[in-house]
Formats: C-alpha cells, structure tokens, sequence
C-alpha cells in the first residue's frame, strides 16, 4: 500500500511538472504557479548572441551587435526591453540599419504590452549602508558620521530650516538637535493576467523614531513657511524576470524637513519633542478598485518650551520621509510620511500653550508604466494627533485688554456698558443699575 501511494504521488508529480512545461497547468495542486506568457512582438536584445551593447536615451536605443549579418529586423510595434541602466520598456515607432549598429526611434509602453501573464512579489529593504554614500557626506549642510546606515540615523543637529528677511520681517527656523531613524521595508507585487493587472501592492513597512529641538523667532507678525529636500538614499537598479521581461526597480528614500507657522509679535520660542512609529503605509489595486493601507502605532513626549516674547504663535515643524519605487527610471509609487509637532500658544497674560504631536501621509501612486489605462492614485492619509503637553486655559483669542474701548476683552468683567449679560437680577441684586 505504502508503495502504492508513493508511486500514485510520483506519477502526480510528473504529470504536473510535464503539464506546466507544456504551457497548461490546470489540474495540478495549489502551490503551482502558471509560467508567464510573454506577447510574440516582444524583444530582449540584450539576450541575443551578438549583441555588444545598447545606448539608451529618452526615445531612442542605439544597439550595437558584433556582425552586421546578424542585426535584427524588427516587425513594426514592437516592443524592446532590457536591463541596462535603469532598464527600458519601448515601442518602436521607427529603425534604421547602419553596419552593426540598430537605431531604434521608441515612444515608451506599458508593462502589459509585453506581458499576457505573469508576476513579481519581492521585499526589498531600504536601508543604505557606508559604501553607498560619500564618506561624511552632508545632508541639510550637517556633515554625517562616517557610520552612516539609516538604522543609525540622520543627524540633524544645527540644520538651518531658514534665516533671512520676508516682506521686511526677520525670520529664523532652526533645529537645535536632532536626528530621524527611518529604514523600511517596501513590499511589491505585480499580477498579470490575461493581459491586464488584477493585482498591485506597493506597502512600506518599518520603525520611525524622530527626535527634534527646534528654534523660531520672528522680528514681527508674519505667516509663513518653507521646506528642504534630501534623497539620502537610491539603490542600484533591482531587476526581476517576467520570462524574458526584466522588471526594473529603483529605491529611493527623500527626506524633507519644514515648517510653517504664524507670529503675531517678535521674539523667539524653542520647544521639541520625541516621537516613535510604527508604520505600514500603501496602497492595493485589486479588480479595478483601489484600497489605501494606513496602519500605525505611535508614541511621543514633549520638551516643555522656553520663550521670550509676548502675543501669539503657532510653529509646526516636521519631517517627511518619502519612499518611492521608479520603474524603467520612471517614477512611480511613492508614500509620504510625515510625523510633526504643532505648538499653539498665547503669551499674553494669563499664558496659555499646547504641544500636539502627529502623523499624516500622502500616496503619490503613478502607475501608468504598468498600463496605460491605470489611473494615478493620489489621497492624503489619515492624520492622528494627540496633544503631549499643555499649560493654562485655552483662550478664543489672544489679545491684551483694552480698557474703556467698550469691548469685553478677555480677562475683563465688564467695559462701559457691555457686562456679557449680567444684570443685577443674574447677581441675586434685584432690580437695578449696573456700573463698570
């Protein structure tokens, strides 16, 4: 018997694996995958005998074989990929033989002109380590530590967010200490099938700690706000096979620091916080539809803030972390991450002030590369926050009293004539006059 089921397994087996060579797995066990079909108007240059090499330029590839006896022909429309550089994905709209060269005139396609059926999952880290950035390379004008990985961090002490003069008004932002953490993991999947996607994930997966000190003074009433730009991070080109087709991927990591906020007097404030995140961020295509992914757990604390200056003020520095994926050098899904500390405060008598932390995000889902009927997906996500620290009673306004101008400004129980409605009956006084 024991014999007999092994040999009943063993000739399932082969007739399985002998059904997938063939093209028709229908009837085997789950686990099987289909092999992919690639379109006959598909070619690979690059994995032609005599090829030598191939320039790539935005609508052209110039291809070079060892003989010109064995240049290729191709039929009008078809579709050229290849790997070199950050990998290609062409139509060919025009050619032109010379000896052993091919000048290929191309407009771009889509990964569903040169695939029927077929799939990509992979995980890929991001995570540069210290030989794939310059030795004490600067980020935001800080020279970096010769230890540079990202598990690390970016050091951000003494980063000059700005300093200089707007519509006549002195500004300065900067981040005393500090230094983010941020080494995710990005997990695609592609799925093709009858020609067209049936399913798309991109997700970021991983850690984020923020630490930020930050000074901002003012030298009158203003709003205002402004940004820096980084990419600490972009990884060689990361090829995956659909058949012939190489699927071409870069990682990169930007990193964007902030602020906006409004002064309504001069003077200086300095605050801070702590924040560490939990964070799976992305978006799925699936049956035409797509689904947003926002998932975190987070916590932050609160560095009490100092001031010298007295009226209104509301800062909101931040950190946004980006984490996009170019296909074929173009780009395509990107997921934006942004924890931030907001301060509101009132610096006039009685003092009022909040710290809030949060984080918000957006996706950025251009994906007209994989077909060109896919719309982009853009949405904000969710925004938590949560307020970490306060102090004093929260005020509609903040403005100074004024006695004898008739208002009832705050801390004020009466002005000429305006009592906020009471009259001697509310006070238990009878009938009656009131007088300020």
């Amino acid at each position: 018997m024991r014999a007999s089921i092994r040999d009943a397994g063993t000739r399932m087996m082969v007739l399985c694996f002998a059904a997938l060579l063939a093209g028709t797995p229908g009837g085997c066990a789950q686990g099987y995958e289909k092999p992919p079909v690639i379109k006959s108007n598909v070619f690979n240059l690059e994995m032609d005998p005599y090829f030598r090499s191939v320039e790539v330029t935005d609508d052209r590839l110039l291809f070079s074989f060892t003989e010109a006896s064995h240049v290729p022909q191709l039929p009008d429309g078809a579709i050229v990929v290849g790997q070199t550089g950050t990998g290609y994905l062409r139509k060919v709209v025009g050619q032109v033989t010379s000896g052993t060269s091919l000048d290929l005139a191309t407009d771009n396609a889509s990964l569903i002109d040169a695939v029927e059926s077929g799939r990509v999952r992979k995980t890929f880290g991001v995570a540069p380590t210290f030989d794939q950035l310059s030795p004490g390379q600067e980020i935001f004008g800080i020279t970096q530590p010769e230890a540079f990985p990202l598990e690390i961090g970016i050091d951000l002490a003494g980063t000059e967010l700005y300093s200089g003069n707007v519509g006549g008004v002195d500004v300065a932002v900067t981040i005393d200490s500090g230094e983010i953490v941020f080494s995710p993991d990005v997990d695609l999947l592609i799925d093709i099938e009858d020609g067209k996607i049936r399913h798309f994930h991109t997700y970021a997966d991983g850690n984020l700690s923020l630490d930020m000190e930050v000074t901002a003074s003012a030298g009158g009433s203003i709003s205002f706000s402004n940004h820096r730009t980084f990419r600490v991070y972009q990884s060689p080109p990361l090829v995956q096979l659909i058949g012939s087709v190489p699927v071409v991927e870069v990682i990169t990591l930007d990193v964007e620091l902030g602020f906006s906020f409004d002064a309504g007097v001069t003077g200086s404030v300095s605050t801070g916080m702590h924040a560490s995140q939990s964070i799976r961020a992305g978006a799925v295509y699936e049956d035409g539809a797509w689904t947003q992914v926002w998932e975190t757990e987070r916590s932050f604390s609160a560095e009490d803030p100092t001031w010298m200056l007295e009226g209104e003020f509301v800062i909101r520095p931040y950190i946004k972390a980006t984490v996009g994926v170019m296909f074929y050098g173009i780009a395509g899904p990107a997921l934006g991450i942004e924890p931030y500390l907001r301060f509101n405060a009132c610096f006039l008598p009685p003092t009022w002030w909040e710290l809030v932390g949060g984080v918000t995000g957006d996706l950025n889902f251009s994906v007209r590369i994989l077909d060109f009927s896919l719309l982009d997906y853009t949405v904000d996500l969710f925004d938590f926050n949560q307020v970490i620290a306060r102090d004093g009673v929260e005020r509609d306004a903040c403005t100074l009293a004024v006695c004898g101008n008739g208002n009832l400004d705050y801390g004020e129980l009466c002005d000429g004539s305006d009592f906020g409605g009471i009259t001697c009956e509310s006070l238990g006084l009878g009938s009656g006059d009131l007088a300020c």
